[in-house]
């Protein structure tokens, strides 16, 4: 994320929402940051939160985690047998990679819906070459059926990441608990 110079927004969105919900009165809020780790930066238990303690937390904030294992992307990506090695070593070290796929990108290049369906990533096709019987083939498969990543949802309504990733979050943690 600090690559991306999104740090000045998270922090302006954490603010923004931490204030809101203060004069809401919705009652406690907790804050926590996640990662390679969880760490509760602000308790349902502690302090009310005030501009000091909006402070504190800031400074907490590094934007460095090296395990991050949430992805969102349009879900194009190569050499999904090298991504299977990859995850596989993943899944030996415990972590668990959620793969969220924006499939609004790919309907948004078409101007009329009945077209909007062919350019989505679930109609996609790719063409592979399949050993059978020592000699190499052709065949056409669907480009999820071979997708690298055993964890993934396919959004089309950008305007519901915000949900869909709470869900995510709290299957993600429920899991992670169990283990």
């Amino acid at each position: 994320m600090a690559e991306s110079h999104s740090v000045h927004l998270a922090y302006e969105t954490l603010a923004l929402v931490s204030k809101a919900l203060s004069r809401l009165e919705v009652g406690d809020v907790a804050i926590a940051k996640f990662g390679e780790s969880v760490d509760v930066l602000h308790g349902f238990d502690s302090e009310p939160f005030t501009d000091q303690t909006g402070m504190r937390i800031m400074s907490a904030f590094q934007f460095d985690q090296k395990a991050t294992q949430i992805i969102i992307s349009d879900g194009m990506c190569q050499d999904h047998e090298k991504l299977r090695t990859v995850l596989r070593k993943a899944e030996e070290e415990r972590v668990m990679v959620v793969f969220i796929i924006l499939d609004s990108l790919h309907a948004r290049s078409s101007s009329d819906s009945g077209n909007a369906n062919q350019n989505s990533i679930l109609s996609m096709n790719q063409v592979a070459y399949k050993n059978i019987d020592g000699r190499l083939d052709l065949h056409v498969e669907r480009y999820l059926d071979s997708f690298p990543f055993e964890y993934y949802v396919v959004l089309r309504d950008v305007e519901a990441l915000p949900e869909v990733l709470s869900g995510t979050l709290k299957q993600f943690f429920e899991r992670v608990t169990e283990q």
